[in-house]
């Protein structure tokens, strides 16, 4: 990208002191996801809300999860959310429209949800769970091939499962699988062993965004409840958090192997 034009609908970095805060009020969920193009594979097309022939809009669709926010809103069941990138019909109802935004033609380069049977996937979500899959790959999202290692004396026996959903990580123990909202302690990142803050699993998708940046494997977004050492370095800094005491409130990410989840 060299000019501004070209970064319409993208995340682009920008000297603080030019930048004057309008008190819009955006959600982070709510901001494009770092990493999405035109290009993307998850392509779609909205059709008109009372004629299925009619194609109003497309974009790109980012989850069917009913806890994700939309202008702050969760986005409730039978829905998705998409990044709205052409408009075809601007004067088409928003599915679900607010004091601000009552057509289409408002939210361009913006997330908007839609209802589910009204989206024409150009790679359908459940159509993921169906590809060939990657030997030596874990996946959370249920594309790829798991591949578990279990032990036969002085053996090493690869045994897989292709699971249709997100399969959670075990915790440390390996005893049982990590839930949503399920408490934890953070560890320190350093051989200290000791006990740094105290909060929530919120996700252990690697496609989760966590401050504009993908979480990525083996990593689960935590929010912060309790900050034990306010000094405490985080594991990924950002302009605002440097430190845990900087983190208190909000989430951020932290390597499984330094989370206690109990």
């Amino acid at each position: 990208m060299c000019t501004i034009k070209e970064a319409v609908g993208h995340i682009i970095a920008w000297p603080k002191n030019k930048c004057v805060e309008l008190g819009l009020g955006l959600d982070p969920e709510d901001i494009a996801p770092l990493g999405s193009r035109a290009t993307s594979l998850n392509k779609c097309k909205l059709l008109d809300l009372s004629d299925d022939d009619v194609v109003v809009g497309e974009g790109r669709w980012q989850t069917k999860e009913a806890k994700a926010l939309v202008n702050g809103l969760p986005l409730g069941p039978k829905a998705v959310k998409v990044f709205l990138d052409v408009v075809h019909e601007q004067r088409t109802y928003l599915w679900r429209p607010t004091m601000d935004l009552a057509y289409l033609e408002d939210c361009v380069h913006s997330f908007i949800s839609w209802p589910v049977r009204k989206v024409v996937f150009d790679n359908p979500p459940e159509a993921t769970s169906q590809q060939s899959p990657t030997p030596k790959t874990v996946s959370s999202v249920g594309r790829e091939t798991c591949i578990k290692n279990t032990s036969v004396g002085s053996k090493s026996v690869a045994t897989t499962s292709t699971p249709t959903e997100e399969s959670p990580p075990s915790n440390q123990h390996g005893s049982q699988p990590i839930k949503q909202n399920q408490k934890c302690k953070l560890m320190d990142l350093g051989e200290r062993k000791q006990v740094v803050a105290e909060g929530r699993v919120h996700s252990t998708d690697p496609s989760q965004m966590v401050h504009f940046v993908r979480l990525g494997p083996k990593a689960a977004r935590v929010w912060v409840d309790a900050v034990i050492v306010d000094d405490a370095e985080v594991w990924r800094k950002t302009d605002e958090i440097e430190c845990l005491k900087d983190a208190h409130g909000s989430s951020i990410a932290w390597p499984l192997e330094k989370l206690v989840i109990f």
